[in-house]
């Protein structure tokens, strides 16, 4: 089974461990921003007898232990990603909601603001 992992960078330590402890071959791995993002295959009967990870259905990945989904639930991420929910759109991940970000930000701050 593939599965995908979004964790703080702070927390890829103790992830990288239970990674390797359940033997599972990583396919990508990418550390750019503040999270790391990991792909990796691992046995299903692993994955449905462990407690450490919990998915986001709004964004559709799985987070990491419950001290990371609260923070997770908590991100502009997941809220970027239940405004896009409640009109029927798809979540973007990570990287794309920082690139939506990115460009909002771009627009916004060529306008010139009276105040």
């Amino acid at each position: 089974m593939r599965l995908r992992i979004i964790v703080p960078k702070e927390s890829s330590p103790s992830l990288m461990e239970k990674v390797n402890a359940w033997n599972a071959e990583t396919v990508l791995k990418d550390e750019s921003g503040h999270q790391l993002s990991l792909v990796c295959e691992i046995e299903p009967s692993i994955l449905r007898d462990c407690d450490a990870l919990s998915k986001c259905s709004t964004c559709n990945a799985f987070i990491g232990d419950v001290k990371q989904y609260r923070v997770h639930l908590k991100s502009e991420w997941h809220k970027h990603n239940l405004r896009r929910k409640t009109r029927q759109l798809p979540p973007l991940t990570a990287d794309e909601c920082l690139a939506s970000v990115n460009r909002l930000f771009i627009i916004l701050s060529s306008f010139k603001w009276d105040y």
